[in-house]
């Protein structure tokens, strides 16, 4: 039986995990180039957020620091994935 909570094989987590860190990687030399997209999305999110009121008192400006907080907390969920995967056998990654 496949595990619900397994959204990725674990293949899929290796490679999903290599291409995060060269992402963060290259990051640290040219922030604006791999990390623009994603602070406008979070830009975005939180205003939408705040026009519906959840978030109303608390309005932060989005930037640099968000962003690689965000990759940090894809890399647990990815980290989480992959272990999942490797513990249940979902498949062999070698």
């Amino acid at each position: 039986m496949i595990d619900p909570d397994i959204l990725f094989t674990s293949n899929d987590s290796f490679e999903l995990l290599r291409v995060l860190d060269e992402v963060t990687q290259n990051s640290s030399y040219a922030p604006e180039e791999y990390l623009d997209s994603l602070i406008i999305y979070l830009q975005r999110s939180e205003s939408t957020a705040t026009a519906a009121g959840q978030a109303a008192e608390k309005v932060t400006k989005i930037g640099l620091p968000e962003a690689n907080r965000k990759l940090d907390q894809v890399r647990l969920a990815l980290a989480r994935n992959l272990a999942r995967a490797l513990v249940v056998g979902f498949e062999n990654p070698f």
